[in-house]
C-alpha cells in the first residue's frame, strides 16, 4: 500500500469487504503510507454472504468510501448458489447493495461481466443491472469500456424527456394547482421531476 500511495493513485478497492473495519484500516494504513496526502477514494467490494448483510454499514464506514461493488463470482462460491442466465439467484444480494449504496448517497457498481468475447450479452447484463439502479460496472477487458459507458449513459431520448420534466415542472410551480403536471400523457409529480433532475445534472 505504501508504494501504492506514493504513486498518487485516485483509488483503492478493497476486495472481499466484510465489516467497516476493514475500511478503517486500509484508511488508516494509507494515511500513514502517505501522511501529507489525502487518502484516496475507497471502493469496498462486497463478495461474501457477511458482506451483503452487513453492506449498509460498510457503505457508511468513513467519506472516504465513494462506491459499493458486488463481485459475483466469489459470491456465488460462498453462498452455493448455480449462477442462470436471468441472475435471480443473486438479485437480493445485488438489490441490497443499491439500497445500501444509494441510503449512503454513493455509487453502486455492479460486479464485472467474465465473459468479455459475448458484447450483446454484456449489453443486456449491463441494462438490466440500470434498471435495479446500479450506476456502473467493472471491466475486464478494453473492448467492454464502450459498451458499458453506453449502457449506463442515458440516451437523447431519455434527455430530452427530463428537460420537459423539469421545463414542465418549472411552469407548473407558478401556475395554479397542486404543482401536478402532464408530460407526454404521463402524470409527472415531485418523485419525477427530482430524478429528472438528477439525471441533467450528471449527464446534462
Amino acid at each position: 500500500l505504501a508504494e501504492v500511495m506514493l504513486a498518487g493513485v485516485d483509488a483503492i478497492l478493497i476486495p472481499k469487504c466484510e465489516s467497516a473495519a476493514q475500511i478503517l484500516e486500509v484508511e488508516d494504513a494509507a494515511r500513514e503510507a502517505a501522511p501529507s496526502s489525502i487518502c484516496p477514494a475507497l471502493i469496498p467490494i462486497v463478495e461474501t454472504a457477511l458482506g451483503v448483510i452487513r453492506a449498509p454499514e460498510i457503505a457508511v464506514a468513513s467519506p472516504s468510501v465513494v462506491a459499493l461493488a458486488v463481485g459475483l463470482e466469489d459470491l456465488l462460491t460462498d453462498l452455493g448458489a448455480l449462477r442462470s442466465e436471468g441472475g435471480i439467484e443473486t438479485l437480493f444480494a445485488r438489490s441490497m447493495i443499491v439500497l445500501a449504496a444509494r441510503a449512503a448517497r454513493i455509487q453502486p457498481l455492479d460486479s464485472v461481466f467474465a465473459n468479455f468475447r459475448d458484447l450483446e450479452a454484456l449489453k443486456r447484463s449491463c441494462r438490466e443491472s440500470r434498471a435495479v439502479g446500479f450506476e456502473g460496472r467493472g471491466c475486464i477487458h478494453p473492448s467492454q469500456v464502450e459498451v458499458v459507458r453506453e449502457c449506463f449513459s442515458p440516451t437523447s431520448e431519455e434527455l430530452a424527456e427530463a428537460h420537459e420534466i423539469v421545463q414542465a415542472a418549472e411552469q407548473a410551480a407558478t401556475g395554479p394547482g397542486s404543482g401536478v403536471t402532464v408530460v407526454r400523457g404521463r402524470m409527472v409529480d415531485a418523485p419525477i421531476v427530482d430524478r429528472a433532475r438528477k439525471l441533467l445534472l450528471r449527464h446534462g
